[in-house]
């Protein structure tokens, strides 16, 4: 039997380093992250680190503790920003809204971790520097 330690206690020990802020803010993360998931998504996800007994197709009982799971996403949800340009008027539109996206109009998804202004290095289009 191997003698590997518990996934579990070993976040555990990493979360205890977090500050009371940081915590929070990645629990409040989680929790709106968890309310977008389907029942059953949700039901496994809180059930994470139980017993459980998964059946197999030839019958065959497995037990054991449930350790994580894959799961494939029918939409991406995004609350976005966009600038709507309006040609004929003299003023632009702003919109904060969520959009859904389904995965089959996808081509790839990024998770940006980091954004910042940088000075431009091409110059702007439409713009005249005169």
């Amino acid at each position: 039997m191997p003698d590997e330690e518990n996934p579990f206690e070993v976040k555990k020990r990493e979360l205890m380093q977090l500050s009371k802020e940081e915590l929070a803010e990645m629990l409040a993360q989680y929790e709106v992250a968890l309310d977008q998931f389907n029942p059953e998504v949700r039901f496994w996800l809180q059930n994470m680190f139980s017993i459980v007994r998964v059946v197999k197709r030839n019958y065959t009982p497995i037990f054991g503790t449930l350790i994580g799971m894959r799961w494939k996403p029918e939409a991406y949800i995004i609350y976005a920003y966009e600038e709507i340009p309006q040609y004929d008027k003299g003023e632009d539109l702003a919109e904060r809204k969520i959009v859904t996206i389904p995965a089959s109009m996808t081509v790839y998804v990024e998770a940006i971790q980091e954004q910042q202004k940088i000075p431009k290095k091409t110059p702007s289009y439409g713009y005249s520097n005169i």
